[in-house]
């Protein structure tokens, strides 16, 4: 589970909890293997925590979907360089999503995506989820103009409260 499993898209991320650097993103291939992978990381190479309800579903564009951790106290941001833009023109951007939480933790948390694409920046719908949750995917749109031929996409997973952590899934992104 690592940044080469997206080809085209890096995952930054900042954050420490004990002095031990972590990834704060993961990418799972299927809901049933995101519902029982098991945590194993202190050190950068593994995700910390796991996605708690058995009841995830695969999105409705199928398999492949990223999970990021929303806590505010973390920072994990997916990008991908778009080029070939006309500058100018009117471009819509459109994505699946949901929220998960880590296994361990109670109480609610919202979960949502904050999305960059050159200077504009737009954020999702915000969900609410229940302790140990996994809500349904909705759909997303943005419309963005370009200003440059080439221009950064990124999407922030952006949660509360701090320290459960709110856990934003995302799919089928498509511009």
């Amino acid at each position: 589970i690592n940044n080469t499993v997206l080809p085209g898209w890096s995952i930054n991320y900042t954050g420490n909890l004990d002095g031990h650097a972590y990834k704060f993103a993961a990418v799972y291939y299927s809901a049933a293997q995101a519902s029982t992978l098991g945590a194993t990381g202190t050190d950068d190479t593994d995700p910390y925590w796991v996605m708690a309800s058995l009841n995830a579903k695969d999105s409705s564009d199928g398999g492949h979907f990223i999970a990021i951790d929303g806590d505010p106290t973390f920072s994990a941001v997916l990008s991908q360089t778009i080029s070939g833009l006309t500058i100018g023109h009117t471009y819509t951007l459109s994505f699946l999503m949901a929220g998960a939480q880590e296994d361990d933790k109670f109480g609610n948390t919202t979960d949502s995506w904050r999305v960059t694409f050159g200077n504009q920046t737009q954020d999702s719908t915000i969900i609410t989820n229940t302790t140990h949750g996994f809500t349904d995917w909705i759909s997303q749109s943005m419309t963005f103009t370009a200003s440059s031929t080439s221009q950064i996409l990124s999407f922030l997973a952006v949660g509360t409260p701090t320290g459960l952590p709110p856990v934003s899934l995302l799919d089928g992104v498509r511009l």
